[in-house]
């Protein structure tokens, strides 16, 4: 058996102990608190990718309830505009008479969000989780 005394690691495990016991009731809070951090990253590419064109696209992200299932705790970043999914997922481009004339790719920028909301998460988490500990 390996036991190891150290106060660095009382307190850790103290810390952790307070964390899971209040876990259940900051759960919600630390999830929108997290949410809106995406959402910004989000809302950050949108501009840097699609421009200053569409008004109503950048205004309209907005952040859904946080759910769980099972043991995964999520919460949605979306956009309620009503071009948004033309403008994530590609379009077809017509002219006045209805004639096509090519294809408008999708800019994936929820996608190319994800991957950097991935490399923040844990620092994001970790933050969230010290308010709580902090809190109590």
């Amino acid at each position: 058996m390996f036991d190891v005394k150290d106060e660095g690691m009382d307190e850790f495990l103290r810390d952790l102990e307070v964390a899971m016991k209040n876990f259940p009731k900051e759960t919600k809070r630390m999830l929108r608190s997290s949410g809106s951090r995406a959402r910004t990253i989000v809302r950050r590419y949108a501009r840097k990718l699609v421009g200053s064109e569409t008004g109503n696209y950048h205004k309209r992200w907005k952040l859904g309830k946080a759910w769980s299932e099972g043991a995964n705790y999520k919460v949605r970043v979306y956009n309620n505009a009503p071009h948004a999914h033309l403008i994530e997922d590609g379009h077809v481009m017509k002219g006045k008479d209805g004639t096509e004339y090519g294809f408008k790719e999708g800019l994936k920028v929820v996608d190319k969000a994800n991957t950097e909301m991935e490399k923040k998460w844990d620092e994001i988490l970790e933050k969230e989780l010290d308010k709580i500990v902090n809190k109590i």
